[in-house]
Formats: C-alpha cells, structure tokens, sequence
C-alpha cells in the first residue's frame, strides 16, 4: 500500500518523537523499545482521499487503525522509526525575544478612534431624516 520512501527516520539508535507513539521504554534511555510505524491504513486513505479527513478520529478510522495492528493481513505502510523518542526534545536554541513591543506611540488607536467616531456620526444623521 504504502511505498518505501528512503527516509531515514532514526539515525544512530536515535529517532523521531512521535506523539502518538504509544510504545514502551523498559530499559528507561528515553528510546522507544517498539519501533513506530509511520503511516496507518486510514492515514493513507486520507492522504489519497482528502474528503477522509472528515472521518479523522472517528470510531471508523480508529477501528480501521487497531484492525490494521491486530490483523497482519491488512498491510500499511512500510517505513518504520526503529528508535522512536519517548519524550520531545529541547530546543538548544533560544529564540530571540521580541526587540521592542510594537506601537510605539499612542497614535495609532487614533485611526479606530476616529472610524468609530465617523460610523456613530453617520449612524446618528441617518436617524434624523
């Protein structure tokens, strides 16, 4: 179903986190001890067929997920992440703090000041007639 992409997902027993990754780490090195399997059947489904997405999450698409994982008759994807990450990983850089707030003067909330002002003006004379 799904084709082999040449990606490599980990890289010297260290891979990927994945969120939905629901393997086990029985020997605590923060390395998954299941490799992860990328794509499931209803992922590919819905990348071929857009219109799916409305399904995403449903009772259908997770049956067809644990269906796919019990039955090994239903074959997905083939790429696999064999050293999945059990937690994300830090950032080691820091992002720049914003240099100054934005706005600088207070003349800026003139401009919406003055439109609301002219909308109640107008609202107002169209009263009048």
């Amino acid at each position: 179903m799904g084709r082999k992409t040449g990606t490599r997902w980990s890289d010297q027993g260290i891979g990927n986190y994945w969120s939905n990754y629901d393997g086990y780490d029985l020997d605590g090195n923060g390395v998954g001890d299941v490799p992860f399997k990328i794509q499931n059947v209803f992922e590919h489904l819905e990348g071929n067929h857009p219109r799916l997405r409305l399904y995403l999450f449903s009772p259908a698409s997770q049956a067809l997920a644990f269906a796919e994982k019990t039955f090994p008759v239903i074959e997905g994807s083939e790429e696999f992440d064999f050293s999945p990450l059990m937690k994300p990983v830090p950032l080691s850089v820091r992002l720049p703090e914003e240099q100054e707030k934005r706005g600088g003067s207070p003349l800026w909330l003139s401009v919406p000041v003055a439109m609301l002002a002219s909308s109640i003006a107008l609202m107002a004379k169209g009263r009048r007639r």
